[in-house]
């Protein structure tokens, strides 16, 4: 995954890097301080951390405090006449991180005649908790996280100062993604979920790596406000999802979202 995202900022940076060009030739010199605003902020880098809402309690599932995730996108700016203000629209990539002491799993119950498992599944999906022990021996691990990765179309309505150089800035924008893959990533002592008695168990002493795609019922879409202050390259900004983790009525417990937190690098392209 990294390596796709890292493909997918390199593909977006090398087109914005011509059309600069391109336009950079056709576009006559500003001298006027009356002049429109020239384009900004057309490549937009964030790092910041999800702080999750309507979570479980502990009994159910810990959350770490600092979830990072990370995201990049490419907008188009047209500049609204000779005012300081303007509109942005692009397309993204965002990776976003749940951190916390319990896997996702379908939800199970006892059913007898489903031979020779003993157990079948609903259709919805629940938290469970990793063990401090089982099978009579101490259970720990170093990394356990839910990731998400989501295609994003960003919009901004934009105000930014005209002084050269630096330029305070403030954007008031939105954006809508689709989720294009999720998996879970564990990384501790070799245990396993038995899904017939609810319960953990051990399978061997060695400490293992593994993932697991596809996580059920989580939402394809997500939608919500984006807020950007700053100065120059540099931006504090925020993301408040309107929409919930797991699809409705297919989650036991609480419907949980995200607000995105962090910084936003705009370099000077």
């Amino acid at each position: 995954m990294k390596r796709i995202f890292v493909c997918v900022i390199m593909v977006l940076i090398s087109v914005q890097l011509f059309a600069q060009k391109d336009e950079d030739e056709r576009k006559p010199p500003r001298t006027s301080p009356l002049a429109m605003l020239d384009q900004a902020d057309r490549i937009m880098v964030d790092v910041f951390t999800d702080i999750w809402m309507n979570a479980p309690d502990d009994s159910v599932m810990s959350i770490k405090t600092i979830n990072r995730g990370a995201s990049t996108s490419i907008l188009r700016d047209f500049p609204l006449g000779r005012s300081n203000f303007s509109f942005a629209v692009g397309l993204g990539i965002a990776c976003h991180n749940l951190y916390s002491d319990a896997w996702p799993v379908r939800e199970s119950f006892r059913d007898t005649t489903n031979l020779p498992f003993g157990y079948s599944f609903t259709d919805k999906t629940v938290f469970v908790k990793l063990p401090d022990t089982a099978s009579g021996l101490d259970v720990g691990f170093k990394n356990n996280k839910l990731t998400n990765v989501y295609l994003d179309l960003p919009i901004e309505f934009r105000f930014r100062t005209k002084n050269e150089g630096q330029k305070f800035k403030f954007a008031l924008g939105f954006k809508v993604g689709v989720l294009l893959s999720s998996h879970t990533k564990y990384r501790g002592d070799d245990v396993l979920y038995d899904y017939a008695s609810r319960s953990w168990g051990v399978r061997s002493d060695l400490t293992v790596k593994h993932k697991e795609y596809k996580v059920p019922n989580l939402e394809y879409y997500r939608m919500g406000p984006t807020i950007r202050v700053g100065w120059g390259w540099v931006n504090i900004s925020a993301y408040y999802s309107l929409t919930k983790l797991f699809k409705k009525n297919k989650f036991i417990g609480p419907e949980m979202y995200p607000i995105s937190v962090g910084l936003t690098i705009t370099p000077p392209i």
